[in-house]
């Protein structure tokens, strides 16, 4: 079935985008599984002192402003990308930015799969492989039909037996953002016995971002983003329900 949309609403930092026309002091989201048909939530609100709300389960993590190249973007700091506890050891000229405005973290509710400047991808890919390569062997054929990588071949009738490590992005003040098995992989569209990575590999150049946080690793998660205290509230749950 072909899905057409009416229009697009922006949500970014500029003056023609909604949470400036409408004087909102926050909006939030909760992306439902891309595997079911539910619509996801979406709040705006503007009263202020949203972000003052109690609640111990999120965590928050301050937004970064970057005046040179892109003030209308979410940049947030991401210090360092984990696989089961590996460190990926990313080297940090491509989590802060530079003095031109390049390198850093945004976050963007547009772009569908995480992008990451190769240097980082390369390094990301390499240690899944070293910690998944022995269990499943890749399926070499569709990575050259189609052109990205990694994929996996599986067994389709033990899906639940599947072992994947958990991915984690860790970002300033100590929050994390735990990325299991269905936050980062995909089946194939006509084969559901290969599995795809959907975290993509972005330019080769240093310029933009390094890394874009898309919406498919943001999946049952609840997305707060608190434009009075300019900061990033992130909380992991079931996005069938509402948190409040």
């Amino acid at each position: 079935m072909l899905c057409l949309s009416q229009g697009i609403v922006g949500f970014g930092r500029d003056r023609e985008s909604l949470p400036v026309q409408l004087g909102l002091k926050a909006f939030s989201y909760c992306l439902v599984s891309h595997n079911t048909t539910a619509s996801s939530d979406l709040i705006l609100t503007t009263k202020r002192g949203c972000g003052k709300r109690p609640s111990a389960k999120i965590q928050y993590t301050p937004f970064v402003l970057n005046p040179v190249l892109y003030p209308d973007y979410y940049y947030v700091w991401l210090q360092n990308i984990s696989i089961s506890s590996v460190d990926v050891k990313v080297p940090a000229k491509y989590l802060v930015l530079d003095k031109k405005g390049n390198g850093g973290t945004i976050v963007d509710l547009g772009t569908t799969f995480t992008l990451m400047a190769k240097p980082v991808f390369d390094l990301v890919y390499k240690e899944l492989e070293r910690q998944v390569g022995s269990n499943y062997s890749r399926a070499s054929k569709i990575e050259q039909e189609i052109g990205l990588k990694p994929y996996y071949n599986v067994s389709v009738d033990h899906k639940d037996k599947i072992k994947f490590p958990q991915l984690t992005f860790h970002f300033q003040g100590g929050v994390e953002m735990v990325l299991p098995f269905d936050n980062y992989f995909s089946y194939g569209d006509n084969d559901s016995s290969v599995v795809c990575m959907t975290i993509k590999k972005g330019g080769e150049d240093d310029l933009g971002p390094a890394i874009i946080l898309g919406n498919y690793q943001q999946q049952d998660y609840y997305m707060e983003y608190d434009l009075e205290f300019n900061r990033l509230g992130i909380l992991q749950q079931k996005c069938k329900s509402r948190i409040v």
